[in-house]
C-alpha cells in the first residue's frame, strides 16, 4: 500500500511539472521560423545572458561560422559552426570542448529579447541584445 501512494504522489508531482517550452506555447507563443531565425543571427552579434547570470556575446556570420567571447572568462571562448534548419532550430557546434554544442529552438519575447529552448524543453540562454555587424571585434 505504501508503494502505491508513493508512485502515485510521483506521478502527481511528475504530471506538475511543465518545461519552459510548455510555458511558452501554453502562452500562445511558437518558435520563430527559419527565416526569423536567419535573419536574427546572420552578420550580427547577439549578447546572451545563462539562467546562472553569465554574460556573453556571439558574432554569427552568414557563411555559418560564430565567433564567441563570455564577459566573465576566457576558458568559454570558443570559435564553430551553426546552421539554421528548415523547422527553425539552431544547431551550434564549438571547438571549445568547454562549451555544449546543441541544437535549440528560438522564442521572441517582449522589449526584444529572446530566449533559446533546447531540445528538451529546458530554457536554455536569454538573447538580451541584437547588434548588426561585429561592433566588438569577435
Amino acid at each position: 500500500m505504501r508503494k502505491i501512494v508513493l508512485v502515485l504522489l510521483a506521478g502527481i508531482t511528475l504530471a506538475g511539472c511543465k518545461t519552459a517550452e510548455q510555458a511558452l506555447m501554453e502562452a500562445g507563443k511558437k518558435p520563430i521560423t527559419a527565416a526569423e531565425v536567419t535573419a536574427l543571427r546572420s552578420d550580427n552579434t547577439i549578447s546572451v545572458q545563462t539562467a546562472n547570470g553569465y554574460t556573453g556575446a556571439g558574432f554569427w556570420k552568414a557563411d555559418g561560422s560564430v565567433s564567441y567571447k563570455a564577459d566573465s572568462s576566457s576558458s568559454f571562448d570558443s570559435k564553430g559552426t551553426y546552421e539554421v534548419k528548415a523547422d527553425g532550430q539552431t544547431c551550434v557546434k564549438w571547438e571549445n570542448p568547454r562549451m555544449t554544442s546543441r541544437c535549440v529552438r528560438t522564442y521572441a519575447k517582449e522589449g526584444g529579447k529572446y530566449v533559446e529552448i533546447e531540445l528538451d524543453g529546458s530554457e536554455g540562454v536569454t538573447i538580451t541584445k541584437v547588434e548588426k555587424g561585429n561592433p566588438r571585434g569577435l
